[in-house]
C-alpha cells in the first residue's frame, strides 16, 4: 500500500485513505479474509491523524468492502460472494473539460486548474457504486469535438467543463440524446441540466459589504472570454450597487488576458497607467488575478487592505496561504461536483433526458485583504 497522500487536491484525506485499499483490494494486492494494517499502523504510513484513518475503515465497512468484529482485526470481506456489489457497470461517464496544454493529457492539473479540479475530485467522491468515468480531455482544436463525439456510443451520459468551444460541445451532444450535466449555466436561455454557483448572488453580497465598509469606488476584474458567470457576478454587483444609492460611474470594469497572477498584474498595470490612481477595491473573477493585483500594488507601496481591498472569488486552497491571506468569495465546488453526479446518476436511472437547473449559493470568506466595517457600539 503506497503511503503518499495528495494534499490540497479538493479531495479529503480520508477518501484517498479508502480509493488506496479499495484499489489494494481490487487488484489482489488485499486479499478475501486478509487483515488490514491497525489504525496506529495506516496512521502512521500515511502520516495523518487516526481519526483519519477510522473515517475511511468504517467507510469501507459500511459499504461492505472490509469486516470488523469487536475483539478482532478489521478483514477484507468476500464482496461477491455476499453480492454486496453488482459485477457490470450500471453507467459509463464521460467527463469533457478543457486540456490546457500537452498531447493526449488525461488529467486536470491542480495547479493550472484548481477549480475544475476540485469539482472533478469532488464528482469521484461521490460516485455511485456500479458507475466509472473516462476523462475526455478538449484542446482548442474545434476537430477535436467531432472526433470525441463520434466515439460517444460507449458512454451512458455525460458531464461538461466549460471550454472554448462549449456551444458547439452542447450542441453535438443533444445530438447523441444522453443524459449531460454542465457544470455552470452556459447561456441565460439554459433552463435544465446544469449545475452552477449563485453568482449573482455572491457578487451583491460581496458588494454590500464593501459599501458598508464604507468604500467608495470600485474596479471588477474579469477575464477576456464569454463566461455567462462574468456576465451574473457583474450584474449582481452593479445591482446591488443601485439598490443602495451608490452611482455606477464608481464602478469600472477591466478584463484581464487570462486567469493567472500575471495577468492580474498586467491588467491593473493598465488600469493605472489609464487613470492614474487605485479604486479603494477590486473585485476580481479569480483569485490568482486578486492575487496579481496585490503583487501591482504592493509594487507601488500601497498597502492592502488600508489603500485597497481585494476579493478573490474562487476559494482555492492558495487564497488562504497568500501573504496577506486573500478574502475570497468561495465557489461551492465540492457541492458543485456531488450535485452535477448526482443530477446524472438520477437521470440515467430514470431514463430522462432533462431536469431542472440547480443553483449553490456563494459564501463571502473575510481575511486579512478587505477593509473591515466599524463596529457600532451603543
Amino acid at each position: 500500500m503506497p503511503n503518499v497522500l495528495k494534499r490540497g487536491i479538493g479531495l479529503p484525506l480520508y477518501a484517498q485513505i479508502k480509493q488506496k485499499i479499495m484499489a489494494d483490494i481490487d487488484e489482489g494486492i488485499l486479499g478475501t479474509n486478509d487483515y488490514l494494517p491497525t489504525l496506529k499502523d495506516l496512521s502512521a504510513m500515511y502520516g495523518v491523524s487516526l481519526m483519519t484513518c477510522n473515517k475511511a475503515v468504517s467507510d469501507l465497512v459500511r459499504e461492505g468492502y472490509l469486516i470488523a468484529s469487536r475483539g478482532a482485526r478489521t478483514r477484507v470481506s468476500d464482496r461477491r460472494k455476499k453480492g454486496l456489489f453488482p459485477t457490470g457497470l450500471k453507467g459509463h461517464i464521460g467527463v469533457f473539460f478543457h486540456c490546457l496544454e500537452g498531447e493526449g493529457e488525461k488529467s486536470i492539473d491542480m495547479n493550472k486548474a484548481p477549480w475544475t479540479s476540485a469539482i472533478y475530485a469532488s464528482m469521484q467522491e461521490n460516485m455511485l457504486a456500479g458507475y466509472s468515468f473516462t476523462m475526455m480531455p478538449v484542446r482548442d482544436n474545434e476537430k477535436d469535438l467531432w472526433k470525441i463525439i463520434s466515439d460517444t456510443g460507449n458512454f451512458d451520459g455525460f458531464i461538461l467543463f466549460p471550454l472554448p468551444y462549449s456551444s458547439k460541445l452542447l450542441m453535438l451532444v443533444e445530438r447523441t440524446n444522453k443524459p449531460y450535466v454542465t457544470v455552470n449555466r452556459w447561456s441565460e436561455e439554459i433552463n435544465h441540466n446544469y449545475v452552477m454557483a449563485s453568482y449573482y448572488q455572491g457578487s451583491a453580497e460581496v458588494a454590500d459589504y464593501l459599501i458598508d465598509a464604507g468604500i467608495n469606488s470600485f474596479l471588477v476584474l474579469m477575464l477576456n472570454t464569454y463566461r455567462y458567470s462574468q456576465i451574473l457576478k457583474i450584474r449582481g454587483f452593479q445591482e446591488a450597487l443601485m439598490r443602495r444609492g451608490v452611482s455606477l460611474s464608481r464602478l469600472d470594469i477591466r478584463e484581464a488576458n487570462g486567469s493567472h497572477l500575471e495577468a492580474g498584474k498586467e491588467a491593473l498595470r493598465a488600469y493605472w497607467q489609464e487613470k492614474g490612481r487605485m479604486p479603494e477595491a477590486i473585485f476580481s473573477h479569480g483569485d490568482y488575478l486578486a492575487m496579481g493585483a496585490i503583487e501591482f500594488c504592493q509594487e507601488l507601496g500601497l498597502k492592502v487592505p488600508e489603500d485597497v481591498s481585494v476579493i478573490g472569488s474562487t476559494g482555492t486552497d492558495m487564497s488562504e496561504k497568500f501573504n496577506p491571506a486573500l478574502s475570497v468569495l468561495k465557489a461551492p465546488m465540492w457541492e458543485l461536483g456531488q450535485t452535477a453526479m448526482r443530477m446524472l446518476c438520477q437521470m440515467m436511472k430514470e431514463g430522462v433526458s432533462y431536469l431542472p437547473g440547480r443553483e449553490i449559493p456563494m459564501h463571502f470568506i473575510l481575511r486579512d485583504t478587505v477593509k473591515r466595517k466599524e463596529v457600532i457600539r451603543t
